[in-house]
């Protein structure tokens, strides 16, 4: 069931048939329901990799995202993604090699003017 804020001319939030609508930076957004693919489910050498890398970052900055919501803020706005998103891209790739080993110097917390 979808719910239709401010009437018909306002955004949709929730799933009907096909399409589930959200609220995301201050915009109503619709796309359609994902569909499943045993291809994609076991994934090749290089997606394992990429999403090894990512799991690694992911448990890295867990512990530490409040602070991290606040230090890349700034330029998650500029790029309309959440702050989290922002800076676990940002860290992946500039700070983690191909192994994704981390190298703890290069890690940025902050981006910008706070």
């Amino acid at each position: 069931m979808a719910i239709i804020e401010n009437g018909i001319n306002g955004g949709l939030t929730g799933t009907v048939g096909t399409v589930t609508g959200y609220y995301l930076h201050g915009k109503y957004a619709i796309r359609s329901k994902r569909k499943t693919s045993k291809k994609n489910k076991i994934g090749s050498a290089t997606q394992k990799a990429a999403r090894s890398r990512f799991t690694i970052m992911q448990q890295f900055l867990k512990p530490i995202v409040g602070f991290v919501r606040i230090g890349f803020n700034m330029k998650s706005k500029k790029r309309m993604m959440t702050a989290n998103n922002v800076a676990k891209s940002y860290n992946m790739l500039n700070s983690q090699n191909a192994n994704g080993a981390i190298d703890y110097a290069k890690v940025c917390l902050t981006y910008g003017n706070i």
